[in-house]
Parts: structure tokens; sequence; C-alpha cells
């Protein structure tokens, strides 16, 4: 992990409100440290084997696997059972708690975390619906650590998730569609075109639902497109700038150059380069890239 930290002051003597998170937004242990961050376990399974994000995961061989495997991998979300004892342990700390999940439209944490906040009655859990998926559902719970790490309570965080969320955004650059058709999300006829034509798609999250944004012939094209986009957003909501996380999965040189150049163009505040959850891998594929930004 490569990354930019700026200066996160955290209460002294006692934690105010704790952040949880899921594992696949890709925040790193050492993030989640800094931050004061607890991630909540995804799980890949593979060769016949299941692996828990963050904990028994073998990154290189997963990617081996990935691009020859003939057997899609498989992912899963927390259980109940992961949540409640997140819960727990941040309980021992504080009696706050804000659980950033995934879109709900794309998994069921919250669902489930708002089922299992119910067996917490000396606590006050707040379950928090990002909207997104990937570094941007990251980008979404950092920011809500951020304003807990200023001891900010918790009725002045939820206050500001709305705005949040709405100034977070992502765009991912795929590098094939023939992982979206292996996993059932678009037709397999589709991705051969796509892949004939060196069609490379570009995502975004929207109402929660991931859609898409455009298309490009080359990954150049694409960070264009991405530099374009955030100009336009900073001009949208008047912003000074941004920060930002760099993702790619399995394709860290080009991640590199992207880096480069939108630290060069927009002198993030804050930038972090990490890898893509294996969540997000098997369904978008290997070589795909990523860059979530919050407009400050």
């Amino acid at each position: 992990m490569v990354g930019t930290f700026g200066t996160v002051h955290l209460s002294g003597g006692g934690i105010k409100v704790e952040v949880i998170t899921g594992s696949e937004t890709g925040i790193t242990p050492e993030m989640a440290k800094r931050f004061n961050v607890e991630l909540v376990p995804y799980y890949v399974s593979y060769n016949h084997r299941t692996y828990t994000e963050g904990v028994d995961f073998d990154k290189d061989d997963f990617y081996r696997s990935l691009r020859q495997a003939q057997n899609f991998p498989t992912t899963s979300h927390p259980t109940r059972s992961d949540i409640i004892a997140a819960f727990e342990k941040a309980g021992e700390e504080t009696d706050s708690i804000i659980y950033v999940t995934i879109s709900s439209k794309h998994s069921k944490p919250f669902e489930l975390a708002n089922k299992a906040k119910e067996e917490f009655h000396d606590l006050r859990i707040e379950v928090v619906d990002s909207g997104k998926a990937t570094a941007g559902h990251g980008l979404v719970a950092l920011e809500a650590a951020r304003l807990a790490g200023e001891e900010a309570d918790i009725a002045k965080i939820l206050g500001r998730m709305e705005e949040i969320k709405e100034r977070v955004d992502e765009v991912l650059a795929l590098n094939t569609l023939k992982y979206l058709a292996k996993g059932g999300r678009i037709h397999r006829a589709k991705a051969l075109v796509g892949s004939i034509l060196s069609i490379k798609p570009l995502i975004t999250y929207r109402d929660g639902f991931t859609a898409p944004i455009g298309k490009v012939r080359t990954h150049p094209r694409a960070l264009e497109f991405i530099v374009s986009k955030i100009r336009a957003d900073l001009e949208r909501y008047g912003s000074s700038g941004i920060r930002c996380i760099i993702e790619d999965a399995d394709n860290r040189e080009w991640a590199n150059q992207v880096k480069e150049r939108i630290t060069k163009e927009f002198e993030p505040e804050e930038v972090w380069q990490v890898d893509m959850s294996p969540i997000s891998a098997v369904h978008i594929g290997p070589g795909a890239w990523g860059v979530a930004y919050y407009c400050l």
C-alpha cells in the first residue's frame, strides 16, 4: 500500500464514536488503525476452499487462480455473527457506533446489521448505507471516521453523512467484460463483442446500483475521462480539492501512473493507493482499476 496521510486527532481517554465498515472497501490494516476503523471480513471461495479477506488470503495465488480457473470464484458477505462480534468489540471502547455498509442493493450487511443491533440495548448503533461499493464505500467510511477522530458526536456525524455520500464518487475502468459475463452481470454475447472491439467499460454507482458511465478503448483514455469528471465535480461543488483512493486489481504498474497523474493534476489533500478487494475483483476482473474521490 502506498499512501499519503493527513493528521487525524483521535480523542484521548476513550473513543467517542467508533466507525465500522466492511473489508471489501480496500481499506488497509494501516489505514484502519490510523483512523480507528474496525473492518468486518468478507469471504471468497475458490479451489475448494473459503478464505477470509485480510486473514488467510494470498493475493498472488488468488489472481493466478482467477485468470486460470474454470470454476468461477464465489464471494460472501459478513455473517450476522461477524457483525455482532464487531459490535461487541467496539462496545468495549464506546457506547456510540456507526456501521457504514456496502450499498444495500449489492449485498445484505445493511439488513443484517440492523437486525444485529437489536441485541445491544446499552449501545447506540446507527447503520448507514453508503450507496456505494469498493473504494467509494471506503471513502464514505473514512470521512465518517475522520469526524469521529475530531471528537464529533454521533449526531453531528450522522448529520454530515448524506452530504459526504453525495460528494464521494468513483469511476472503475474494467480491463475486460469477461468477468461481468461469468458472474451473470451481462450477457455473454455482449462480453464477446466487447472483447473483439477492445472496449473497456467505465462504471460507477448510482442510487446504490452499479451503472455504466462510459466506454473507451484504452486505459489512458479512461484516465482522461476520470480527470475531466473530477474537474467537473470540483466546479459543481465549488470544492477546494479532493481526497482520493486509487485501487487496482493486479495492475499496480498502471495504478502507479494513475496516482502520479491525479497527484500532479489535483494535488489531493490525501491520496491512498490500495489493492482492490478480491470481492470486487471476482466480478470485474484482473487488470481493472479505479479512482474514488471526495470533493472537499
